[in-house]
């Protein structure tokens, strides 16, 4: 499960959003909201100048070097039963 918009001030860990939902945490993006709306507002492509920014980086850089190793990636797959959650 990818978890999108986590906020540190919530006092959700990812354990407590695993133990809620029943299904592992993979990943999770944090809430930037001001990020994310400058790019857009400039038609920009999101900085890795932000915390946004350098998460979804790092997530993909993830999925590339999984793929470029033929390896299986868990966060990459998905689940039989979408379940989207807001944390």
């Amino acid at each position: 499960m990818l978890v999108n918009r986590v906020a540190r001030r919530d006092g959700l860990s990812p354990a407590d959003v695993e133990k809620i939902l029943g299904a592992p945490v993979r990943h999770s993006f944090p809430n930037d909201y001001c990020a994310l709306d400058r790019a857009l507002v400039e038609g920009e492509p999101l900085s890795t100048g932000c915390e946004l920014g350098r998460t979804v980086e790092h997530f993909a850089e993830g999925l590339a070097g999984a793929a470029a190793a033929g390896r299986r990636n868990p966060a990459a797959e998905a689940s039989p039963a979408p379940v989207e959650a807001r944390v």
